[in-house]
Parts: C-alpha cells; structure tokens; sequence
C-alpha cells in the first residue's frame, strides 16, 4: 500500500478491500471506500460531512443499499 496514505487512510483502504471481498465482489469501488469512511468509529470526515449538511444516517443507509445492490460472485471461484 503506498506509504504516503495516513494510517487512518491506510486503514480506511484496506477495511475497502476486506468488505469487498466478503462480500463476493470482484472490483473495488469507491461506494467500498465511502462506505469504509462512513462506518469508522474514529473519523474526522463524519463531522466535515455533517457540518456540511449530511445526515449521517441516511448517507449510510443509501451507501449500504447501493453496495447491496453491486453484482456480486457466487459459486466456487477457484481454478482447478
């Protein structure tokens, strides 16, 4: 991972890739990313999102919904 990220960053990325791969998708997409942001406990972006105008809980839930909604793998995967 490029060590110019923060490790907040860092780590932000790398829940991004985990959650994705859970969840059976293929591509890392920036809805991964904010999502990631958006569930971190410790976050400064949750309060610029807020004193923005943003209703955190709704942007989660819409977040959540669109990831839901990403095509997803299935079956076995792996290569003989």
């Amino acid at each position: 991972m490029n060590q110019n990220y923060t490790m907040a960053a860092q780590e932000r990325l790398q829940e991004s890739v985990q959650f994705a791969q859970s969840s059976g998708h293929t591509i890392i997409e920036p809805l991964h990313l904010l999502r990631s942001i958006l569930h971190a406990s410790e976050s400064i972006n949750q309060s610029l999102l807020e004193r923005a105008g943003s209703n955190i809980a709704i942007l989660k839930t819409d977040v959540d919904n669109a990831v839901s909604k990403m095509a997803k793998v299935s079956g076995n995967t792996a290569e003989p």
